[in-house]
């Protein structure tokens, strides 16, 4: 998929990071309003948490909800739907009415937030070039982030109430529900051809399309079992880089797109551990020059595929299409993939760890280290400024020379460090630095994280599997700033800094877990994270 194909591609686009600007100007307030707020209800630590609190029960409705809606209502309603459920919340945040209402209306924002980003975020993977079009995305929502604060500190200092800075987000969201609206006009009809991995033409093996997909159900048993079958066809064997059986299938390129191809699969395409424990799959005739020969050989690697997959392709002697699995099967699936749980923890680590030190960094300077109101919320400008720097500069340059999986442990680490730093040196000056210095690590995680997410995903499962993963993250961006609000009742907000280094040390433990897509084959542990 490209910016020209299917034609409104472009426009869509530009809806998306419209929206996601808004995002981050509505993600980034609560941090700078967060001690106005408490003043102006008289509210603890805990009470003014429990916004978060409504915000993740929101998210975690529409993971439960979202793809039986989708299958009902289609992406153009999805979409446009939920930027009108969040109009709702800023409906009834600016007129400042008693908290109650502000915590409802935090609810009906994360139902809408929930809604949109899983949506866009699905659309974007599906980009021939996903890392550049994701980091532009999660740039702009850095660059709303970042002018947020800033808008909400010189509004606040002209002495216009916290509350009113919600009218202009009620503004940008009318924006935002006619243009999805019209971006979005015939999406599944122009977007089917991308998001269903079954719709191939004239194949003549039905192939898998991620290695983690086959990895469902692998018994390394089998090794032992087909090693005497494999000393017979001995003359078979390929050569262990390549399968040379020519096929017509929709393949991932990898970056989230698909193309058609004839060229023998890539080893790459299948599991190191699924080579390992099915040495038929080593065996597969070489391409014949009697088309009988060929017949034979599609028919028998479809059934050694079928069998790899580990039954969630239905064996079949007959070389057919797929049929499109219903929204409930697919649920199924996602839910029993490992990699689905890694990558949705790892995404609500880190969304709880980027939202909790955006949201408390500014309560904390003036709490411990005595900073002026009039300019502390310049500092979480300055975090969330590094943070849309880093998406759009470092994106791309990190994958192209580092790689995605290695980008994502040295820039978790530089976070760490620099969070660390933040916390030990008592001048705010320092310390304002180095958290504009961690929002320039952190900006790229998300967007390299999902172009990862989409090379090892079962393209069947992706829309499902990232749905649950954004759910997890919203919810992890409410939940942990609720629980640093919690314990700042009675520990103080300094617990924010070792929070923050808690969560990105158990995400790098799960980010390890994963499987490494840079590496064709996997001998050690170690090439799993560099």
């Amino acid at each position: 998929m490209t910016l020209d194909n299917p034609p409104r591609n472009k426009l869509r686009l530009i809806s998306c990071l419209i929206w996601v600007f808004t995002l981050g100007i509505s993600d980034s307030l609560p941090g700078t309003l967060l001690p106005r707020i408490e003043a102006y209800y008289n509210i603890s630590y805990s009470v003014v948490s429990t916004i978060w609190l409504a915000n993740a029960l929101g998210f975690i409705i529409i993971a439960i909800l979202s793809h039986r809606l989708e299958h009902f209502l289609g992406k153009r309603i999805m979409i446009a739907g939920g930027c009108a459920t969040s109009i709702i919340m800023y409906i009834f945040v600016a007129p400042g009415y008693k908290f109650p209402m502000v915590v409802v209306g935090f609810f009906f924002g994360g139902l809408g937030l929930a809604t949109c980003l899983s949506e866009l975020n699905i659309f974007l993977s599906r980009f021939k070039k996903s890392s550049k079009y994701l980091g532009f995305f999660h740039g702009f929502y850095g660059l709303g982030a970042c002018i947020g604060p800033i808008i909400s500190t010189v509004m606040i200092d002209h002495g216009i109430q916290w509350n009113y800075v919600y009218c202009i987000l009620i503004g940008l969201t009318v924006v935002n529900i006619f243009d999805q609206w019209f971006a979005f006009k015939n999406a599944d009809e122009d977007l089917k051809p991308f998001d269903n991995p079954d719709a191939n033409e004239d194949s003549t093996v039905t192939t898998p399309t991620s290695e983690d997909d086959k990895e469902l159900g692998l018994n390394n048993n089998q090794e032992q079992q087909n090693d005497d079958s494999h000393h017979h066809h001995h003359h078979n064997l390929l050569p262990s880089s390549r399968l040379s059986v020519e096929v017509s299938s929709i393949l991932s390129d990898g970056s989230g797109t698909k193309k058609l191809t004839s060229d023998p699969i890539e080893m790459g395409i299948f599991s190191q551990k699924t080579m390992i424990a099915h040495p038929d799959l080593q065996k597969i005739p070489t391409h014949a020059t009697h088309t009988t020969h060929n017949t034979h050989a599609a028919t028998d690697s479809n059934n050694i595929i079928n069998n790899v997959d580990g039954g969630l392709a239905p064996e079949s002697s007959e070389s057919a299409p797929l049929v499109s699995e219903s929204p409930e099967k697919l649920l199924g699936l996602a839910l029993r993939s490992p990699i689905t749980w890694f990558i949705s923890f790892f995404v609500l680590f880190y969304q709880g760890g980027e939202v909790s030190i955006g949201g408390w960094i500014v309560t904390f300077l003036e709490t411990y280290r005595h900073g002026d109101e009039r300019t502390t919320g310049y500092v979480a400008s300055g975090f969330w400024g590094g943070l849309t720097i880093g998406r759009i500069f470092l994106t791309s340059f990190l994958h192209k020379n580092v790689g995605a999986k290695r980008g994502v442990s040295i820039l978790s680490l530089c976070a760490i460090a620099s969070v660390i730093l933040a916390w030990v040196v008592p001048i705010i000056i320092v310390e304002a630095v180095f958290i504009s210095i961690c929002g320039i690590f952190i900006g790229p995680i998300y967007p390299l994280m999902i172009t990862v997410a989409v090379r090892i995903l079962p393209r069947k499962i992706q829309i499902v599997s990232l749905t649950i993963m954004t759910a997890f993250g919203s919810s992890g961006g409410a939940l942990f700033p609720f629980l640093v609000g919690i314990i700042s009742q009675f520990a103080g907000t300094y617990i924010v800094f070792p929070v923050f280094i808690a969560l990105f040390c158990a995400m790098l433990v799960l980010w390890y877990l994963l499987p490494n897509p840079d590496r064709n084959i996997i001998k050690h542990f170690w090439e799993r994270v560099w």
